[in-house]
């Protein structure tokens, strides 16, 4: 399970098993307890607070900094993940280099949302220039922080980005922002996944459980080849 974390003037508080006698930054008394989490330190500073007092805290983070939102900036920059092939320039999609480092939310037409998530959602665009349809993933930054999940989200696009590289792997084109939101434009694959076809076929024959076991199996070892982990 996720722990919380809980930010406030800079600070990152998260839930934590205090094994000394501690008091509280704010209040400065003793904070009790035994068992659990009696207290909120900051992951940053390392102050220790009273749950009750973490949002009473006035003081900045002693070591706040914007890293965080300079690896947001670093992530996209409205660069494109450059084609790792030789030859044409052009992917099967008709996203050039030239014109995928220049992409941005006014090339896309958004059409439905596909799915949504704890981070965002994700849209069916098509491309004004060509028609060809993606599946855009949208993520709002504040929530991102807010989770302390930038580097989840900078492993995400990393490992997105090998996935050029395998036939059975969703592929990222590229990825720009607006002040507020990440865009990953990736491959739209239609026609519904392995669970929407369990579900529609109840059981498969074995020729077609073979079929896609290896598929499976093909991509998760190109994971592992490259130290990923898939869980």
């Amino acid at each position: 399970m996720r722990r919380r974390v809980h930010q406030v003037n800079g600070h990152k508080f998260m839930a934590t098993y205090l094994r000394q006698p501690t008091y509280c930054s704010h209040c400065k008394e003793f904070i009790w307890g035994v068992f659990g989490k009696q207290g909120y330190q900051c992951q940053v500073c390392t102050c220790v607070v009273h749950k009750r007092c973490h949002h009473l805290i006035v003081t900045a983070c002693t070591c706040q900094n914007n890293t965080n939102k300079n690896d947001l900036k670093k992530l996209t920059s409205r660069s494109s993940l450059r084609h790792q092939g030789k030859g044409s320039l052009k992917d099967n999609n008709g996203v050039s280099e030239s014109s995928a480092s220049k992409l941005g939310i006014t090339d896309l037409t958004f059409l439905r949302v596909l799915g949504k998530g704890s981070f965002g959602k994700v849209m069916l665009a098509k491309m004004k220039e060509s028609g060809q349809l993606y599946a855009v993933k949208v993520l709002k930054k504040d929530v991102i922080l807010q989770d302390d999940d930038v580097e989840c989200t900078m492993t995400e696009k990393r490992i997105l980005s090998l996935a050029r590289n395998h036939p059975f792997l969703t592929k990222l084109y590229c990825c720009f922002q607006t002040p507020d939101r990440l865009f990953f434009v990736m491959e739209f694959v239609n026609g519904g996944d392995l669970m929407f076809h369990i579900q529609k076929s109840r059981r498969f024959d074995e020729d077609r459980a073979r079929f896609y076991a290896a598929e499976i199996i093909s991509a998760l070892m190109f994971l592992h080849e490259r130290g990923i982990i898939y869980r």
